[in-house]
Parts: C-alpha cells; sequence; structure tokens
C-alpha cells in the first residue's frame, strides 16, 4: 500500500511540477538555515573528537562545586601520579597555551607530553606525530600541525614537513600534520601541538589567574579497576602528596571525569544558540505556512479528485494517509535540498571570517565543521515536523467536503478555507514582526 501511495504521489507531483519545486525550495531553505545552526552545536557539544575509543578517556579533575578549574601538576608530579597511583593504563599530560609566530604569523598551540597522540590513537595524515623522544631534554625543535592551521595558515603546502619554520625566531620542523576532525581533546583545534619540554622556547599564554604552568592528567582507565577505587586511589595519593609538601588545606575534591573534546552543555551555549534556532526558526514557521496556503489552494483544486475517491469507498483516514505521503516525500527532498543550503551557509561564513582576519590578530579556530549522522537525525526530524505543520490541517481541510457538489466541480463559499487561510497570514505576519524586532535588536 505505501508503494502504491508513493506512486500515486509520484504522478501528483508529475501533474504539478511548480507546486512540487515550490514546496521543496521553501522547506528546505528553512531547513537548510536551522540545520546549519544545529551542525555548529553538534560539532561543539555532541561530536566526539576523532580519536581511538574517546568514552574511554578521563580527565584528572575537581567537582563542579569546588571550582572549575582542572588541577595542575608539575612534570614529576604528573610522572608521580601515573606512577604510583596506577589507575591508568595509559595516561598522558596536556600543557598551557602557548603563542608563537610561525614564518610571519600568529598562531596559538597546545603544549603536550610526548606520548600524547600515542595514548588518543590518532595518526597524522601527513608525516608523523609526536614521540616520546620528542619530548626528552634537549631533544629535536618540532611541532605537528592542525589540519585547519596547515590549511589557512599554508596554503595545504605538502613540502612544509620538509622544510624547517621558524618559530619565534627559532628553527623548528613540522614533523606532521593531523586529521581533519582531530581536535585535541578540546572543543577548537589549536594550531599546532608542541612537546612540553619546549615550554621554555615558547611563550605560555596565561589563564584567567595568571597562571601559566601545569599540566592536566588524561588517560585511559585500568578496565579492571572500578570507577569509585580508581577515585579513591587518587585520592589518597593526593593527600599523600599534601603531608610530604606540609599542606593543611584539605584534599582538592578530585574526580575523574569523561573527556571527549566536546564543551558541556552550559548556560553559555545555551545563550549563544537560542537566539539563532529562535530566528531561523521562525523562517523555517513562516516557510511552512506559506506552504500550508499553497496547499489549502491545492485542496480547493483537487477537490473533484478527492470527491470521486470518496465516493467510490476510500475512508477520509486514507486519503489523508495519501496526502500526508505526498508532502512527506517533499519534506524529505526539502531535508536533502536543506543539508546542501547548510554546507553553502557554513563555508560562505567561514570563507567570510578567514578572508577578513588580520594575521597580525593570530589565527582563527575556526573551519567548517563536519556533519554526522546526528545532523542526518535533525533534518530527517525536521522534514516529518515540517509535514504536520503545513500539510495535515489542509489534509482535513480538503477532505471536509459535499461529496455531491465535489463530484460535480462545484466549489461553494463553505468549501473555500478562508478562516485557516486567514491564521495562516496572522501567523506570517507575526512570524515576521519578531524576525524583525530579532533584527533590531
Amino acid at each position: 500500500m505505501l508503494r502504491q501511495d508513493v506512486l500515486y504521489a509520484w504522478r501528483s507531483f508529475r501533474r504539478a511540477p511548480l507546486v512540487a519545486l515550490t514546496i521543496v525550495t521553501t522547506v528546505g531553505l528553512g531547513l537548510g538555515l536551522v540545520a546549519a545552526v544545529f551542525t555548529l552545536l553538534n560539532a561543539l557539544v555532541f561530536l566526539p573528537d576523532a580519536v581511538r575509543q574517546p568514552d574511554e578517556l578521563v580527565a584528572v579533575a575537581r567537582q563542579r562545586t569546588a571550582t572549575p578549574d582542572p588541577p595542575r601538576y608539575t612534570r614529576t608530579e604528573y610522572e608521580a601520579l601515573v606512577r604510583e597511583t596506577g589507575i591508568f593504563k595509559a595516561a598522558s599530560a596536556i600543557g598551557p597555551d602557548v603563542d608563537a609566530w610561525i614564518d610571519g604569523q600568529r598562531l596559538e598551540g597546545t603544549l603536550v607530553t610526548g606520548n600524547f597522540f600515542q595514548v588518543l590513537g590518532a595518526s597524522a595524515v601527513r608525516g608523523r606525530t609526536l614521540t616520546p623522544v620528542d619530548d626528552d631534554a634537549g631533544g629535536q625543535r618540532v611541532i605537528v600541525l592542525s589540519h585547519r592551521a596547515w590549511v589557512q595558515d599554508f596554503a595545504s603546502d605538502p613540502a612544509v614537513i620538509a622544510r624547517p619554520v621558524l618559530v619565534n625566531g627559532s628553527a623548528f620542523h613540522v614533523v606532521g600534520v593531523m586529521p581533519e576532525r582531530f581536535r585535541g581533546l578540546v572543543p577548537v583545534a589549536p594550531d599546532f601541538w608542541a612537546p612540553v619540554a619546549l615550554e621554555a622556547q615558547l611563550k605560555a599564554v596565561p589563564n584567567e589567574d595568571g597562571a601559566t604552568g601545569g599540566l592536566q592528567v588524561v588517560g585511559r582507565l585500568d578496565p579492571a579497576l572500578p570507577r569509585g577505587q580508581a577515585i579513591s586511589e587518587l585520592v589518597a595519593w593526593d593527600l599523600r602528596q599534601r603531608a610530604a609538601r606540609g599542606v593543611e588545606r584539605p584534599a582538592a575534591n578530585l574526580v575523574l571525569e569523561p573527556k571527549t573534546g566536546a564543551a558541556p552543555l552550559s548556560n553559555d551555549v545555551l545563550a549563544l544558540f537560542a537566539p539563532l534556532f529562535f530566528a531561523f526558526g521562525l523562517i523555517l514557521l513562516i516557510g511552512c505556512a506559506n506552504v500550508a496556503n499553497l496547499l489549502l489552494a491545492r485542496g480547493v483544486a483537487r477537490r473533484r479528485e478527492i470527491g470521486i475517491r470518496l465516493s467510490i469507498g476510500a475512508s477520509r483516514g486514507r486519503i489523508i494517509r495519501q496526502w500526508l505521503t505526498e508532502n512527506l516525500l517533499l519534506a524529505i527532498a526539502a531535508a536533502a535540498l536543506g543539508f546542501a543550503i547548510s554546507r553553502i551557509v557554513l563555508i560562505a561564513a567561514v570563507q567570510a571570517l578567514v578572508g577578513t582576519w588580520s594575521s597580525a590578530i593570530g589565527s582563527i579556530r575556526v573551519e567548517v565543521p563536519p556533519a554526522d549522522w546526528r545532523v542526518g537525525l535533525f533534518l530527517v526530524g525536521g522534514a516529518v515536523v515540517s509535514t504536520i505543520l503545513f500539510a495535515l490541517a489542509p489534509a482535513l481541510q480538503a477532505t471536509r467536503l459535499d461529496l455531491v457538489r465535489a463530484v460535480r466541480g462545484e466549489i461553494t463559499r463553505h468549501g473555500r478555507p478562508s478562516r485557516a487561510r486567514g491564521f495562516l497570514v496572522a501567523l506570517q505576519v507575526t512570524g515576521s514582526m519578531l524576525l524583525l524586532v530579532c533584527a533590531k535588536i
């Protein structure tokens, strides 16, 4: 029966191609704008980093009720924590952010221990990643570029790996370029990664309290060790360290938090994205109201067809289902168009930002966010909701008719859905006014 509905819908589209094209374009534009915002939110909050089994990674952190800042350790303390607690099957550390002028361009990087990429299970797409040998004192001066920095600041030059670059006036070697989706366990990838051993040769960026040093411990827990026992051993180790240093203040409320690279869904993130969803959602709603008006008019033109189908035994529910099937197919086509529009919007926005950003300010850490199954699911869900918004009311209206007059092709005053059209016009005007208010703000 579904096959019959689809075939009938296809014949209907062939009879009125302009109507179908108008619906797909109108809904696709609204869905595309909303999907562009969701793609940004998805990349920032929901999309884990492109590493091996990201759900296994945890970071030593403090309870949120204590302080949001992670505990920072010296290199000696980090090594002692990993060695004496034994809670990690593999562990590394992330150091402070650093500023550097590389071949005349100001870039921002992150210091990491030499085994950072091995612990994450991440490989370079060009060259190699850092190794523990690179992180030894007196080792070679090397850095690894993010894919975005390689594209934006080095014009995707493959020869950058074969030649030295000047970093703050000193010769360094670029040993590798990371994959496009690798972020380094942060929401936005830095421009480069360098060994912690080179901290003295690079300018550390102070954080909010003015501190510049310290390492955050990140690792994969021993699967044979329960999470509660691991935290207990971590806290016990911290208490021993404090006692050895003669520190009398209480333990730092240490916990083990997931470290997937995604940002938490905080109030700040919601405050950033809520206005965009509201504005573009209004555009989608106005588009759905326009389509509903079009379908109301289309329903009047098809009253004779619907009347004949009802008179030969088709139920009202069967015709409504056929109507919804037709419009669901159009909405799915609109979702495909919306995906293309969302990619075009995001690419244009990134190119505009990069093109207007001065290299003297620093590298702009932004790239076109990837789309995954969550974006596809969002678009399909949007297509279904849009179908309900713009097709259900016209379907109910179109099947509420006088059979005798409908079969004759007569259109009575009662058959014209003027009240529904008035509501849709009012909805469009209201939505447009809200958009203007948002634009003024």
